[in-house]
Protein backbone atom coordinates (compact mmCIF):
# COMPACT_ATOMS: atom_id res chain seq x y z
CA UNK A 1 0.00 0.00 0.00
CA UNK A 2 1.37 3.40 -0.96
CA UNK A 3 1.97 5.95 1.77
CA UNK A 4 0.17 9.24 1.56
CA UNK A 5 1.89 12.43 2.58
CA UNK A 6 0.28 15.08 4.71
CA UNK A 7 0.84 18.51 3.11
CA UNK A 8 -0.59 20.41 6.06
CA UNK A 9 1.55 23.27 7.33
CA UNK A 10 1.09 23.12 11.09
CA UNK A 11 2.99 26.38 11.59
CA UNK A 12 0.17 28.29 9.90
CA UNK A 13 -2.36 26.74 12.29
CA UNK A 14 -0.68 28.43 15.26
CA UNK A 15 -1.96 31.84 16.44
CA UNK A 16 -0.27 34.82 14.75
CA UNK A 17 1.42 35.96 17.98
CA UNK A 18 3.07 32.55 18.41
CA UNK A 19 4.18 32.48 14.76
CA UNK A 20 5.73 35.95 15.16
CA UNK A 21 7.72 34.76 18.20
CA UNK A 22 8.98 31.79 16.19
CA UNK A 23 9.83 34.03 13.23
CA UNK A 24 11.81 36.39 15.48
CA UNK A 25 13.78 33.49 17.01
CA UNK A 26 14.73 32.33 13.51
CA UNK A 27 15.19 35.65 11.69
CA UNK A 28 16.38 38.33 14.10
CA UNK A 29 20.09 38.24 14.82
CA UNK A 30 21.53 39.42 18.11
CA UNK A 31 24.78 41.27 17.95
CA UNK A 32 26.51 40.49 21.26
CA UNK A 33 27.57 44.05 21.97
CA UNK A 34 24.24 45.66 21.03
CA UNK A 35 21.24 43.31 21.41
CA UNK A 36 18.97 43.43 18.39
CA UNK A 37 21.63 44.93 16.13
CA UNK A 38 23.51 42.87 13.57
CA UNK A 39 25.36 43.36 10.35
CA UNK A 40 24.01 41.29 7.53
CA UNK A 41 26.42 41.75 4.65
CA UNK A 42 24.72 42.12 1.32
CA UNK A 43 26.36 40.43 -1.64
CA UNK A 44 26.32 42.11 -5.04
CA UNK A 45 24.61 39.01 -6.45
CA UNK A 46 21.09 37.95 -5.50
CA UNK A 47 20.77 38.05 -1.74
CA UNK A 48 20.68 34.80 0.14
CA UNK A 49 17.74 35.27 2.44
CA UNK A 50 16.77 32.83 5.17
CA UNK A 51 14.82 29.86 3.83
CA UNK A 52 11.83 30.73 6.01
CA UNK A 53 11.17 33.75 3.77
CA UNK A 54 10.88 31.37 0.82
CA UNK A 55 8.54 28.79 2.42
CA UNK A 56 5.24 30.07 1.01
CA UNK A 57 3.51 33.36 0.18
CA UNK A 58 1.72 33.70 3.53
CA UNK A 59 4.86 33.04 5.56
CA UNK A 60 6.85 35.41 3.33
CA UNK A 61 4.27 38.17 3.82
CA UNK A 62 4.42 37.61 7.59
CA UNK A 63 8.22 37.36 7.85
CA UNK A 64 9.54 40.04 5.47
CA UNK A 65 8.70 42.97 7.81
CA UNK A 66 10.30 41.15 10.75
CA UNK A 67 13.47 40.24 8.84
CA UNK A 68 14.01 43.61 7.18
CA UNK A 69 12.86 45.89 10.02
CA UNK A 70 14.35 44.09 13.02
CA UNK A 71 17.86 43.52 11.66
CA UNK A 72 20.46 46.04 10.56
CA UNK A 73 22.07 45.63 7.17
CA UNK A 74 25.71 46.46 6.64
CA UNK A 75 26.81 47.30 3.12
CA UNK A 76 30.48 46.84 2.27
CA UNK A 77 31.81 49.54 -0.06
CA UNK A 78 35.39 48.80 -1.15
CA UNK A 79 37.01 51.86 -2.76
CA UNK A 80 33.63 53.63 -2.59
CA UNK A 81 32.07 51.22 -5.10
CA UNK A 82 28.28 51.77 -5.14
CA UNK A 83 27.24 48.43 -6.70
CA UNK A 84 25.88 47.04 -3.43
CA UNK A 85 24.16 50.31 -2.56
CA UNK A 86 22.42 50.24 -5.94
CA UNK A 87 21.31 46.63 -5.40
CA UNK A 88 20.01 47.43 -1.91
CA UNK A 89 18.30 50.65 -3.08
CA UNK A 90 16.32 48.65 -5.66
CA UNK A 91 15.50 45.96 -3.08
CA UNK A 92 14.47 48.57 -0.49
CA UNK A 93 12.11 50.34 -2.89
CA UNK A 94 10.45 47.04 -3.77
CA UNK A 95 10.06 46.09 -0.09
CA UNK A 96 8.68 49.49 0.85
CA UNK A 97 6.13 49.36 -1.95
CA UNK A 98 5.07 45.71 -1.73
CA UNK A 99 5.20 45.18 2.03
CA UNK A 100 4.46 48.76 3.09
CA UNK A 101 7.67 49.06 5.04
CA UNK A 102 7.98 52.64 6.12
CA UNK A 103 11.36 54.04 5.21
CA UNK A 104 15.10 53.72 5.16
CA UNK A 105 16.92 54.58 8.37
CA UNK A 106 20.66 54.95 8.58
CA UNK A 107 20.82 55.68 12.29
CA UNK A 108 21.78 52.51 14.16
CA UNK A 109 19.93 53.59 17.30
CA UNK A 110 16.44 53.98 15.84
CA UNK A 111 14.06 51.04 15.96
CA UNK A 112 10.61 51.96 14.67
CA UNK A 113 9.86 49.68 11.75
CA UNK A 114 12.38 51.24 9.40
CA UNK A 115 14.79 49.33 7.19
CA UNK A 116 18.09 50.00 8.92
CA UNK A 117 21.27 50.13 6.86
CA UNK A 118 24.77 51.43 7.31
CA UNK A 119 27.83 51.51 5.09
CA UNK A 120 31.36 50.29 5.75
CA UNK A 121 34.01 51.88 3.56
CA UNK A 122 37.30 50.12 2.94
CA UNK A 123 40.21 50.89 0.66
CA UNK A 124 40.59 54.31 -0.90
CA UNK A 125 38.03 57.00 -1.68
CA UNK A 126 38.27 56.63 -5.46
CA UNK A 127 37.05 59.89 -7.04
CA UNK A 128 35.85 57.98 -10.11
CA UNK A 129 33.73 55.69 -7.91
CA UNK A 130 32.45 58.65 -5.89
CA UNK A 131 31.31 60.32 -9.14
CA UNK A 132 29.56 57.11 -10.24
CA UNK A 133 27.82 56.91 -6.83
CA UNK A 134 26.74 60.56 -7.02
CA UNK A 135 25.40 60.04 -10.55
CA UNK A 136 23.38 57.01 -9.42
CA UNK A 137 22.17 58.92 -6.35
CA UNK A 138 21.09 61.78 -8.66
CA UNK A 139 19.09 59.23 -10.71
CA UNK A 140 17.61 57.77 -7.47
CA UNK A 141 19.34 54.43 -8.06
CA UNK A 142 21.57 54.57 -4.96
CA UNK A 143 21.21 55.97 -1.45
CA UNK A 144 23.20 58.66 0.32
CA UNK A 145 25.56 56.64 2.52
CA UNK A 146 26.08 59.53 4.94
CA UNK A 147 22.55 59.99 6.29
CA UNK A 148 22.15 59.30 9.99
CA UNK A 149 24.05 60.31 13.09
CA UNK A 150 27.49 58.84 12.49
CA UNK A 151 30.92 59.97 13.58
CA UNK A 152 32.20 61.67 10.45
CA UNK A 153 35.76 62.30 9.41
CA UNK A 154 36.50 65.51 7.50
CA UNK A 155 36.26 63.68 4.18
CA UNK A 156 32.93 62.10 5.21
CA UNK A 157 31.55 65.54 6.05
CA UNK A 158 32.69 66.88 2.68
CA UNK A 159 31.16 63.92 0.84
CA UNK A 160 27.92 64.28 2.81
CA UNK A 161 27.81 67.89 1.61
CA UNK A 162 28.22 66.70 -1.98
CA UNK A 163 25.36 64.21 -1.61
CA UNK A 164 23.14 66.91 -0.10
CA UNK A 165 24.03 69.30 -2.95
CA UNK A 166 23.22 66.63 -5.54
CA UNK A 167 19.87 65.98 -3.80
CA UNK A 168 19.05 69.70 -4.01
CA UNK A 169 20.02 69.81 -7.70
CA UNK A 170 17.98 66.79 -8.84
CA UNK A 171 15.86 69.00 -11.11
CA UNK A 172 18.96 69.68 -13.23
CA UNK A 173 20.53 67.25 -15.67
CA UNK A 174 23.41 65.13 -14.41
CA UNK A 175 25.78 66.88 -16.86
CA UNK A 176 25.15 70.22 -15.11
CA UNK A 177 25.28 68.73 -11.62
CA UNK A 178 28.53 66.93 -12.46
CA UNK A 179 30.15 70.27 -13.34
CA UNK A 180 29.24 71.63 -9.89
CA UNK A 181 30.53 68.49 -8.18
CA UNK A 182 33.80 68.46 -10.14
CA UNK A 183 34.35 72.15 -9.42
CA UNK A 184 34.10 71.35 -5.70
CA UNK A 185 36.54 68.47 -6.11
CA UNK A 186 39.12 70.53 -7.99
CA UNK A 187 38.92 73.36 -5.44
CA UNK A 188 39.64 70.85 -2.65
CA UNK A 189 42.58 69.47 -4.64
CA UNK A 190 43.94 72.99 -5.17
CA UNK A 191 43.77 73.59 -1.40
CA UNK A 192 45.56 70.29 -0.82
CA UNK A 193 42.77 68.71 1.24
Amino acid sequence: MAQTTDNTCYLLELPGEVRNKIYRKVLVEDYKQYPGFVTISIPVQRSTVPGLLLACKQIRDETVPIYYCENAFGIQCPDFDCAQSMWFCTKRKHLMQKHRLRRLDQSPWTRDGAIEVYYKFTGTSSWRNILVWLENFHADKADNPFQGDLDYTDIDTALDGLFEAVAELRDLTWVRVKRVVESFHYKRLARGS
